[in-house]
């Protein structure tokens, strides 16, 4: 992965309460500030025809708008994922 061929936006899950389900769903583009695309996995199980690599966050701020659907209600959509791949 060179940073350059892989995507500009990222849909991306963060824990954003206390409770086992409370996940979200935030939108993160390629250059926000802290943002960047780590080591690239090589060695990995399931989606092999796809490009897979760290993503790192160093002190990235993620604006309001930037959350898709409601907080706290990224579980569901990230299930609903799992069961198509």
């Amino acid at each position: 992965l060179d940073g350059k061929t892989t995507a500009d936006v990222y849909l991306v899950y963060a824990k954003t309460g206390p409770e086992r389900m409370d996940i979200s769903q935030f939108i993160v583009s390629k250059g926000m500030d802290g943002f960047k695309l780590g080591q690239q996995i090589k060695d990995k199980l399931g989606m092999r025809a796809s490009p897979t690599a760290e993503l790192v966050f160093d002190n990235v701020f993620v604006p309001n708008e930037n959350l898709v659907g409601e907080i706290n209600g990224g579980a569901l959509c990230m299930m609903r994922n799992l069961e198509i791949e």
